[in-house]
C-alpha cells in the first residue's frame, strides 16, 4: 500500500480575477521584447532632452520666463511618449490576447474554470497596470531630466522653484493627457486582439490602427472642401486617433506637437469632451472585446 505525499499533491488554484490578474502579469513579464521596447521610449526620452538643451529660445526663456520656457519643452517630451508608449502598449496588449489563440492556451485557461469575461478583463487590467508603470518611469525620468537641464541652463534650480502655479497645472493636465493615451492605445490592443484572434492579425491591425484613423481624418477633412456638408465635420470628433493629437494642446493650451504634424478634427472640442470621446472609445473597445470572446469558435 503506497500513500502520495501531501506535497506531491497538485491543487489547481480557484479560478478567481486575481489569479487570471496574475497569470498575465507573469506572461507580460516573461515577454522580453516588451521591456527591450520600453527601454528605447525612455533613451529617445534622453535624446529629446539633450536636444532641448541645445536650445537657445529656451536658454533665453528659463531664468525670467520658465512658464514659457516650459511651453517649448512639454509638447515634444509628451509627444514623444504618446508615440513610443504607444507602440509598446499596442504590441504588447495585443499579444496579450492574441498569444492564447495562437498557442491553443486558451482552451486550457477557459478549462480551469477561468470565465471569458475575467480572462478579457484581466489582460485589460494588466495592460493599464502597465502602461500605468510605464508612464510613471517616464515621468520620474523627465523631472530628472528637466531638474539638470535648468541647471545647465540657468546654474540653478532657481527656475523651478519660480515657475507659477499655472505652470504646475499644466504638467498635472499633461500627465492626464499621456494617461488618456495610455487608456486608449490598451484598449485598442486588446480589442483588436480579440476581435481577430490571432497573434500576428492583432498586432498588426493595432499598429495601423491610429494611421489609418489620421487617414480617415484627412479623407473627411477632403469630403467636406469639396461638398461642405457638416457632418463631415461631426464625424472627424469623433475619431479616436486626432482627437489625442489635439488633447494635449486643449487640456495645457499648448500648441502640441502631435496637433501640429498629425490631423485633428475640424470641431473644436473643449478638453472635457476630448476626454469624453477617449472614454466613449474604451467603452466601445472593452464591451466589443466582451462580446466577441463570449462568442465560442473552433478554437475555443
Amino acid at each position: 500500500m503506497s500513500t502520495t505525499p501531501a506535497a506531491e499533491v497538485e491543487e489547481h488554484p480557484t479560478p478567481t480575477f486575481a489569479n487570471a490578474l496574475r497569470a498575465e502579469v507573469l506572461k507580460l513579464r516573461s515577454h522580453r521584447p516588451t521591456f527591450v521596447l520600453a527601454g528605447f521610449v525612455l533613451l529617445l526620452l534622453g535624446l529629446v532632452l539633450f536636444a532641448l538643451a541645445q536650445d537657445v529660445v529656451i536658454r533665453s526663456d528659463l531664468p525670467s520666463r520658465p512658464l514659457a520656457a516650459l511651453d517649448q519643452v512639454l509638447p515634444p517630451v509628451q509627444f514623444v511618449f504618446a508615440a513610443g508608449a504607444g507602440v509598446v502598449l499596442l504590441t504588447s496588449s495585443s499579444r496579450l490576447v492574441g498569444m492564447e489563440y495562437a498557442l491553443g492556451t486558451i482552451r486550457v485557461v477557459l478549462g480551469r474554470g477561468t470565465t471569458r469575461s475575467q480572462l478579457v478583463l484581466a489582460k485589460l487590467a494588466v495592460g493599464l497596470l502597465f502602461g500605468g508603470l510605464l508612464l510613471v518611469a517616464y515621468a520620474c525620468l523627465t523631472a530628472l531630466g528637466l531638474t539638470l537641464l535648468t541647471v545647465h541652463l540657468a546654474g540653478s534650480t532657481a527656475p523651478i522653484g519660480a515657475l507659477p502655479a499655472a505652470g504646475w497645472r499644466q504638467l498635472g493636465l499633461a500627465v492626464l493627457s499621456c494617461a488618456a493615451s495610455v487608456v486608449s492605445c490598451t484598449a485598442v490592443g486588446v480589442g483588436l486582439g480579440a476581435i481577430t484572434r490571432s497573434l500576428t492579425g492583432g498586432m498588426v491591425l493595432s499598429i495601423l490602427f491610429f494611421p489609418l484613423d489620421n487617414a480617415l481624418a484627412l479623407v473627411l477633412r477632403a469630403a467636406y472642401h469639396l461638398d461642405h456638408l457638416g457632418v463631415w465635420r461631426s464625424v472627424s470628433a469623433l475619431l479616436l486617433g486626432p482627437t489625442l493629437n489635439r488633447l494635449p494642446g486643449l487640456l495645457t493650451g499648448q500648441a502640441a506637437a502631435s496637433g501640429a504634424v498629425l490631423p485633428t478634427p475640424m470641431v473644436t472640442l473643449a478638453g472635457g469632451g476630448a476626454l469624453a470621446v477617449v472614454a466613449g472609445w474604451f467603452l466601445v473597445l472593452l464591451a466589443m472585446a466582451l462580446v466577441v470572446s463570449a462568442r465560442r469558435d473552433v478554437l475555443a
